[in-house]
């Protein structure tokens, strides 16, 4: 067992700042910490498995998703439950923050009339936590995104438990094929 500064530095080796990694912990994606007097500590090996888990090849994800994809990076200190059901994770993170009527219109609406779903998939510290189909999208009274998630298709496989990092910027992204060098 580990320290959660440990477990830190470990992950540091992926680029997490210590709160990027102690947040990337919390959610459960290298096993549950486990309370050892005033500290939380982590199976070594766990930490190490996760820090070594693949990135995304985003050439392969252009081939499973040709029209890109939504991706939803979860805010610090919301509660992700890694380790539990991918219908438990779907419930708790359909709810996203704030997207403007215009945004909302462009970046969903349309993609969802034309296709019917988008690839989706929610990040914590720029790791897949989630990889699903948004099939709709509305709006909560405190004006919250809500998402209707269904599974992800075969696309799924290039994404989750990999590796996604997006850099800094909003609370969401959307990765576009198009984008990539030639």
């Amino acid at each position: 067992m580990i320290s959660e500064r440990e477990a830190a530095g470990i992950l540091a080796l992926r680029g997490l700042g210590r709160e990027q990694a102690r947040q990337l912990l919390l959610t459960g994606a290298a096993g549950p910490g486990e309370r050892l007097g005033q500290v939380t500590a982590y199976d070594e090996d766990s930490v190490r498995a996760l820090a070594a888990r693949p990135l995304v090849v985003e050439r392969a994800l252009a081939e499973r998703c040709p029209h890109g994809l939504y991706v939803a990076r979860v805010q610090r200190g919301r509660r992700v439950p890694y380790a539990e059901s991918w219908e438990v994770r779907a419930a708790a993170l359909r709810v996203q923050p704030r997207l403007t009527e215009m945004t909302r219109a462009l970046v969903l609406g349309v993609p969802l009339a034309v296709r019917g779903g988008i690839p989706w998939v929610a990040t914590v510290s720029g790791f897949v936590v989630l990889a699903a189909t948004a099939r709709g999208v509305g709006v909560a009274e405190d004006g919250a995104t809500v998402f209707e998630l269904g599974p992800a298709g075969e696309w799924c496989g290039a994404v989750q438990d990999r590796w996604f990092p997006t850099g800094p910027g909003r609370h969401w992204w959307v990765w576009d094929p198009a984008r990539l060098p030639q």
